[in-house]
């Protein structure tokens, strides 16, 4: 999921293409890539697709990620080089 975010933030239709049936075939929703596909936060994202979804969108677009409401599971995430 987070490769076809990258790939839709940054309009690259190769690797949009190239990951979308790889995407598919290990269980992302089709709505989910569609939404993506349209610009949209998708609706109903499971807790693990939502924090991948916000950090991978706030990375690509402010250039940092600094949620302090992350789950402590997902807070290693934000270390420096991650």
């Amino acid at each position: 999921m987070v490769i076809l975010i990258t790939a839709r933030e940054w309009t690259q239709q190769y690797e949009w293409n190239a990951h979308l049936p790889f995407a598919l075939k290990a269980g992302l929703r089709r709505e989910i890539a569609d939404a993506i596909a349209e610009g949209h936060r998708p609706a109903g994202l499971a807790e693990d697709e939502e924090i991948a979804y916000d950090m991978a969108t706030e990375i690509l677009r402010q250039k940092r990620c600094e949620r302090p409401d992350l789950p402590p599971r997902a807070r290693p995430l934000r270390r420096a080089g991650a």
